[in-house]
């Protein structure tokens, strides 16, 4: 559901413009070694082993601290830790428009409009030119990612925090056992 081959395709036509590019998937390889199979063989088939390199589990803290650009290039989340992950340390994202993504990047926690600017860019799943051109954009303008990163530390920082969220799902808790009861929450 990661949909990796999407980021790799993405990468291949990153390369031809920015040439000293490096790539980094970070995440198990046992989960699907079947994927990971396919994954590795479509990097060596695109002829980018130079560039992109292939982690297991390691520490996101060092390893977002050298990232320009965040890049989750899902079929299907939530509310994807990696990305909330990226927001905290200030890097902008580009993302799949799956989950909560959009929500955390652009309109904030129900959809509702901010005062902020985007933490990133949202584009179409399983599209590999519209992720290029978002990472492209990116990384062709220094001051541009520290905008979106600032605003994505931001946005993560008023939506995301702990009691925030606790607030929320308490909140739902609340509807969610009213309804069941079939009253409404004024009525008891």
């Amino acid at each position: 559901i990661k949909d990796i081959c999407s980021f790799i395709e993405a990468v291949a036509i990153l390369v031809k413009e920015f040439p000293d590019l490096m790539a980094t998937i970070a995440g198990p390889m046992d989960e699907n070694p079947s994927y990971a199979a396919i994954c590795r063989q479509l990097v060596e088939s695109k002829r980018l082993q130079a560039t992109i390199i292939f982690t297991d589990n390691i520490s996101v803290e060092p390893l977002l601290a050298e990232t320009d650009v965040h890049v989750l290039t899902s079929i299907s989340e939530g509310q994807p830790l990696a990305l909330l992950e990226a927001c905290a340390a200030g890097v902008p994202s580009v993302v799949t428009d799956v989950g909560a993504c959009r929500e955390i990047l652009l309109t904030g926690p129900g959809g509702q409009s901010t005062d902020l600017p985007p933490g990133g860019i949202v584009v179409d799943p399983v599209s590999p030119t519209a992720i290029a051109n978002g990472v492209a954009t990116l990384l062709r303008s220094r001051e541009l990612r520290l905008e979106m990163g600032t605003a994505a530390r931001r946005r993560v920082s008023r939506n995301y925090r702990e009691e925030v969220c606790l607030r929320a799902y308490g909140a739902l808790y609340t509807e969610l056992l009213h309804h069941k009861r079939g009253m409404e929450p004024w009525q008891e």
